[in-house]
């Protein structure tokens, strides 16, 4: 798709697709807090077009 080239190729947009956050919800709602900083840290894989990451959220 067009949006792939130009997100990905001329960008560099990482595209996150079917996450879990339903662990963070939890967590959001116990603490009754909303903002938070999230890290994605993809393995680098040389000439790779994909790869597993290691989502982090600060609180």
């Amino acid at each position: 798709m067009p949006i792939h080239q130009c997100g990905i190729v001329a960008m560099g947009l990482q595209l996150l697709d079917n996450l879990r956050l339903d662990q963070l919800m939890e967590t959001c709602s116990r603490n009754s807090r909303w903002e938070f900083f999230m890290v994605v840290a993809p393995l680098r894989v040389k000439r790779g077009t994909g790869s597993p990451i290691n989502p982090i959220a600060f609180f």
